[in-house]
């Protein structure tokens, strides 16, 4: 299959590149990490001519000095709430360093709701069901 080969030609290994396939083929939906990819934009348009409807799964940047102050809490209260250590949030906030995807989409839930994170770090290790 052509979509196969262009993410095998991405550095994604043949069995890997298969179970895509196969993924998205028996659920219409499939995640992947393509290893090397020299324009996004490219290879969504090969995916597309394809007739498969390719999209990046990373969370856009926000600023976290906004996020926070939204929340009207210092940087010390922010990271005590939400589980984050303090000088990670100033290292973020002086473009020391950038979060990760994982710690992105944090932020992001944190922005969108922030009662969501602090009711699950309430909930601490306990689960139900």
């Amino acid at each position: 299959m052509a979509a196969a080969r262009a993410l095998v030609r991405r550095h994604l290994p043949v069995k890997a590149a298969h179970a895509v396939m196969t993924e998205l083929f028996d659920t219409d939906e499939a995640y992947v990490e393509v290893p090397k990819v020299e324009s996004l934009n490219h290879l969504i348009s090969e995916l597309t001519a394809l007739g498969i409807e390719a999209r990046r799964h990373w969370p856009d940047q926000i600023s976290v000095r906004i996020v926070r102050e939204a929340l009207h809490l210092s940087q010390s209260q922010f990271a005590l709430r939400f589980g984050l250590e303090e000088a990670t949030v100033k290292n973020w906030e002086q473009g020391k360093s950038k979060p990760n995807a994982t710690a992105m989409t944090l932020i992001w839930t944190i922005h969108r709701h922030p009662e969501a994170v602090v009711d699950a770090l309430a909930r601490g290790g306990t689960t139900t069901g």
